[in-house]
């Protein structure tokens, strides 16, 4: 299945979003690439590709739950986004998404965040595929 097509089918069964306000509106804006630690403490490599989905006002648009996997949907200000990120709140996968977007709409930046250029190094992590194909 196409990574586009993989979006709309999760966001009608995550958040029962008619397919073509995503088709429509749902722009793509890059990757994140990362290594998580998994529950055996093995760093497990993630990449998600990231789409911005800007709606207009005039679009009758409410996100429901609807198979289970996502709890709620809350408009939330920026302030209270990140108050709940340093709550620990959003799982780590969310939290990453959610800092791509900071530095890509200029929330996040190197005037107001010391380890700026940290932060976005880890956005993008290589994971040296070539280094560890050799090595089997």
């Amino acid at each position: 299945m196409p990574v586009f097509e993989s979006l709309v089918k999760e966001c009608e069964e995550e958040a029962s979003m008619e397919p073509d306000i995503v088709r429509n509106h749902a722009k793509p804006v890059g990757t994140i690439s990362y290594f998580f630690r998994n529950r055996m403490h093995f760093l497990q490599p993630e990449l998600e590709y990231v789409y911005d989905l800007g709606v207009p006002h005039d679009t009758p648009f409410q996100p429901r739950p609807s198979d289970g996997e996502v709890e709620s949907f809350d408009l939330l200000s920026l302030d209270e986004v990140k108050s709940k990120m340093r709550q620990g709140i959003f799982k780590p996968n969310c939290a990453v998404v959610l800092i791509d977007f900071f530095v890509r709409h200029g929330h996040l930046t190197p005037d107001d965040e010391p380890d700026y250029m940290e932060i976005v190094t880890r956005l993008h992590g290589r994971f040296e595929y070539e280094r560890w194909c050799q090595q089997v």
